[in-house]
């Protein structure tokens, strides 16, 4: 049952926004770019996928709701969102984004009249001009100046993704896979006239201008990670068997080339949060690195991203098993991937990124 009971602060801010509706028609030009404080329209952390579309003025009757958006039914929260609300004739009712201000919640103010039902997708991802969208399992019906979420906000569970859709420059990429054990040119199918180099921790495949991609790198396993040299940028999706990402991954002390078995993104404590990382443990990605002291991660990298490559550096042997993003057993599979080098000094490429 939902929980109706007014919150006097988000009271306030539902009562605002019905003022804001009930005035005269609005048009607005969305901020395409984001403004000297780096926030779209003043205040949101990204564009609105839909720049064109008003609320509309057919209905006086609205009801409100407040909404946070995450993975699975005890997933993470999402982050940086855009909710669009459509009718049962499937005609967008409503949009609104999420603040960061406001831990990630979102106001919804819906125009209608009795009787109807609403369904909802949520909009996300850091690639505004290709962002992932998402439709959630709740509906919900109309119910004039009905407010809902003022003290738990309603939430909407979006699907957690099978897949990985890979958005690679030319040059190096720094790459993981969440699918199944696959031969590598199965994994390289789409992008093989693309590629010149495929590295692992300890092999390789390098393109030859009469035989192709030859050498030793066989196949391309989940929680590993791999440097891919493409001669051009291209976008491709690897489809195939998910890996089970509750596998343990053997983290040996040096330096381990780290797969990322997850397809949604995760700030660094949660994605390691079921591990115990020691002082000075490092986590090295293409666009950053971050460091573990006192029991907090700090540097310029701050989440870890499907389909990417990293580098960590154990103080000592661990054990990695990614956090469950669903009501399953959080139970470690029987499956274990080592991905260390016994090499003391950090991996080709890992702190300069090539």
């Amino acid at each position: 049952m939902l929980n109706r009971i007014v919150n006097k602060s988000i009271l306030q801010l539902l009562l605002a926004c019905l003022v804001f509706v009930a005035g005269p028609k609005q048009v607005f030009a969305w901020d395409t770019e984001p403004g000297a404080n780096g926030k779209y329209d003043k205040y949101y952390d990204r564009p609105t996928h839909f720049p064109d579309w008003t609320q509309p003025s057919d209905w006086p009757n609205a009801e409100y709701y407040l909404v946070c958006a995450r993975f699975g039914d005890n997933g993470p929260h999402i982050e940086n969102y855009e909710v669009a609300v459509y009718d049962q004739n499937g005609k967008l009712r409503h949009c609104s984004r999420s603040r960061a201000k406001d831990n990630h919640l979102c106001t919804l103010t819906i125009k209608g009249e009795e009787g109807e039902e609403f369904h909802c997708q949520v909009i996300y991802g850091d690639d505004f001009e290709h962002p992932t969208i998402a439709d959630v399992p709740e509906t919900f019906g109309f119910i004039s100046n009905d407010i809902v979420g003022s003290t738990t906000p309603f939430w909407l569970t979006v699907p957690v993704p099978e897949s990985i859709t890979y958005r690679l420059t030319a040059g190096w990429n720094w790459i993981s896979s969440n699918q199944e054990a696959m031969a590598s040119m199965t994994f390289l199918t789409d992008i093989t006239d693309l590629t010149d180099r495929l590295v692992s921790q300890t092999q390789e495949l390098i393109k030859d201008p009469v035989y192709g991609l030859v050498g030793n790198l066989n196949s391309v396993v989940p929680g590993t990670a791999y440097k891919l040299y493409l001669n051009a940028a291209c976008t491709f999706t690897c489809e195939g068997q998910p890996a089970d990402a509750s596998m343990a991954i053997d983290l040996h002390k040096g330096w381990n080339w780290l797969g990322y078995l997850l397809t949604v993104e995760l700030p660094i404590a949660d994605a390691l949060g079921n591990m115990e990382p020691s002082n000075g443990d490092r986590l090295v990605g293409q666009d950053g690195f971050a460091e573990y002291k006192n029991g907090t991660w700090t540097g310029s990298l701050e989440k870890m991203r499907p389909g990417k490559g990293y580098m960590y550096y154990s103080a000592k042997d661990a054990v990695l098993v990614y956090p469950s993003l669903s009501s399953g057993s959080n139970a470690r599979s029987s499956q274990r991937r080592t991905v260390h080098t016994d090499d003391p000094s950090p991996p080709r490429g890992s702190i300069s990124v090539r």
